[in-house]
């Protein structure tokens, strides 16, 4: 977000555009509030300057927080839970429907559990098979202790 936003504030000529990035990226720690601030500071710093640069400040906002929303942070999350992004995407829009703000924040955990349960239960699931299954220490391993 830091660099998408900042960056094409500094393109649109947004006076502070970099500084204003960088604060709303570490604003998104808590969602929606780095969004916020990043949209309303920009807007007030090219009423400043240049008002003529909010349309374009509207359609830089537009397309960060839509690609950020839908590309970067299903796959950026898919990869720490090890589930497909398509999975996160679909976990999300159910959550949001079902239950609003607080479903969204479910959808996620709900989904990585379901999966990991399935992946149990499934054979031939992704989960892996102990390291010794015959229960008879290696000689490295007994070599290993000592």
């Amino acid at each position: 977000f830091a660099v998408a936003y900042g960056g094409g504030l500094l393109l649109i000529g947004v006076p502070f555009g970099l500084t204003i990035g960088v604060l709303g990226g570490i604003l998104e720690i808590v969602p929606f509030l780095g969004g916020a601030f990043a949209l309303v500071t920009a807007i007030l710093s090219a009423l400043v300057a240049d008002p003529g640069k909010l349309i374009w400040i509207l359609l830089l906002h537009v397309l960060v927080t839509q690609v950020e929303a839908n590309f970067v942070q299903p796959t950026l999350i898919g990869r720490a839970v090890n589930v497909h992004p398509a999975a996160i995407l679909v976990a999300l829009l159910v959550g949001v429907s079902a239950g609003g703000i607080l479903g969204a924040l479910f959808a996620v955990p709900a989904v990585v559990v379901l999966t990991a349960i399935l992946d149990e239960v499934q054979p031939g699931g992704r989960a892996e098979p102990p390291a010794n299954p015959s229960g008879v220490p290696d000689e490295g391993t007994e070599a290993a202790a000592a």
